[in-house]
C-alpha cells in the first residue's frame, strides 16, 4: 500500500497548525494572567496596560479567520 504524498503533507500541515494554535492560545493566557496579576498588585500603569493589550491584539490577529499574516 502506497502512502499518498499529498495526504501526508496535509496531515503534517494540520499538525503544524494545531501546534501553533496551542502555542498562541497559551501565550494569550499568559499575557492575560500577567495583566491580572499586575492589576491585583496595583502595578498596572496605563503604559503597561497598553503594551500588554497591544501584544494580545497582535497575537490574536493570527487567530482571526482570513487574516493574511
Amino acid at each position: 500500500m502506497k502512502i499518498d504524498v499529498g495526504e501526508q503533507a496535509l496531515k503534517e500541515a494540520e499538525q503544524y497548525i494545531q501546534e501553533n494554535l496551542r502555542f498562541l492560545q497559551a501565550h494569550i493566557r499568559s499575557l492575560k494572567d500577567r495583566m491580572r496579576a499586575l492589576r491585583k498588585a496595583n502595578m498596572l500603569s496605563p503604559r503597561r496596560k497598553y503594551k500588554i493589550i497591544a501584544e494580545i491584539l497582535s497575537t490574536t490577529a493570527y487567530l482571526r479567520p482570513g487574516a493574511d499574516n
